[in-house]
């Protein structure tokens, strides 16, 4: 009898302890979920912003950067003279903590050539001391918004605008440590409504909403959406919109669409012109890239990157635009204009369909005008509008 009140002494002892075992596991994987565990304050300081604290863990994060880099690379069809490489990965653009402040969510901006930018996003997960890349893709991160956490912390919307200022909206998601969604202005059935903003979460609906608009419109066109978790994208009626294709594109657009104008584009960006040119009621005489062909061999320069680099360029670049709008269909007689280099310059015509341009000592062709645009108008020249004290 002694021996049987034993063993079942130590038969409940071991039940027991078990139950006492997996309450305690229960309880830490619960206290997980909940958001409850503790971060490390040795390793995170969190008296720092998002943002110093993420750059503290810049090497880690470039490390497990690497780690998918194969796989995410493909994704960004880089020119092939760029050298696109993780540790080129090395400046913060945004950091945001999570709402119970145990997350970081960043962005990191990869290299940048004239026609592409990029951007790595992922997560810091300060209780877990677990760092997660989400996503590589192109553009830069939090132009228009600031990355948006969801109140569960496991999603986050941020937007990404190119170096041709289109943007995209995407949302990734913790728990699959990828990203999840991406809308651009095909997605929404818009063309014309090529960037994103006003981002946030509706955390009881799970929705996001956002406003999709047109930047450079001479009146700025939006509308005004929602991404369902379940659903997937709804306008704020639920109803589809279709793409009416009503809107002209902007001057900027023109040019930096058209790989026939790629020089003087890159040329508009290099030189920060872009603002001028996207000035309500705009003119601009776009050089093609034949143009600066002829201008780099007859100046005996050796590489387009040479002929870019002369000290007088900017002035030649800034005569091809005018802070007015000049529609050639209604002129009539010689009419002299100030450039935006404060040089002046005729246009003429003798029939009223053959213009020409007179700068300098120069009489240039315009090949092809009155292309409009929602902002202003552009002439297609054959010639570069080079000064007399050009270098």
């Amino acid at each position: 009898m002694g021996k049987r009140i034993i063993y079942l002494f130590i038969i409940i002892a071991i039940i027991g302890l078990t139950i006492g075992c997996e309450g305690t596991v229960f309880e830490e994987i619960k206290q997980d979920l909940d958001g409850e565990k503790e971060i490390n304050e040795d390793i995170y300081d969190t008296s720092l912003s998002a943002k110093d604290l993420t750059e503290n863990q810049l090497e880690r994060i470039i490390t497990k950067l690497e780690d998918k880099w194969e796989e995410e690379v493909e994704k960004l069809n880089y020119p092939e003279e760029t050298e696109a490489k993780p540790e080129g990965y090395d400046k913060v653009i945004d950091a945001t903590y999570s709402e119970n402040e145990k997350k970081i969510a960043f962005a990191l901006a990869g290299p940048y050539t004239m026609a592409t930018t990029s951007s790595a996003t992922g997560v810091i997960d300060m209780t877990r001391d677990e760092i997660i890349i989400t996503n590589v893709a192109m553009g830069e991160a939090g132009v228009s918004d600031a990355i948006t956490w969801h109140y569960d912390n496991n999603h986050f919307a941020y937007t990404l605008t190119s170096a041709s200022e289109e943007g995209e909206l995407f949302i990734d998601s913790y728990s699959k440590g990828k990203n999840i969604e991406e809308i651009d202005n095909e997605s929404i059935g818009h063309s014309e409504l090529t960037n994103f903003r006003n981002l946030s979460w509706d955390d009881k609906k799970e929705q996001l909403s956002f406003t999709s608009y047109s930047a450079g419109a001479k009146e700025v066109q939006e509308a005004k959406w929602i991404y369902d978790l379940d659903e997937g994208l709804l306008d704020f009626k639920g109803e589809e919109i279709e793409d009416t294709n009503d809107f002209e594109p902007s001057t900027l657009d023109v040019i930096m669409e058209d790989p026939g104008f790629s020089v003087f584009a890159e040329a508009v960006q290099k030189f920060e012109l872009s603002e001028k040119i996207e000035k309500d009621r705009s003119t601009v005489f776009v050089p093609t890239n034949e143009a600066f062909e002829e201008l780099k061999e007859l100046l005996e320069f050796s590489s387009k990157e040479e002929l870019l680099a002369q000290e007088n360029l900017p002035e030649a670049i800034s005569n091809h635009i005018v802070p007015e709008k000049l529609l050639l269909e209604d002129i009539e007689e010689d009419l002299e204009f100030e450039t935006l280099a404060g040089d002046n310059i005729t246009i003429s015509t003798e029939d009223g369909s053959d213009f020409k341009l007179t700068y300098a000592q120069y009489e240039i062709n315009i090949n092809k005008a009155d292309i409009k645009t929602s902002n202003g108008v552009i002439h297609i020249v054959e010639d570069v509008l080079v000064p007399s004290r050009f270098d």
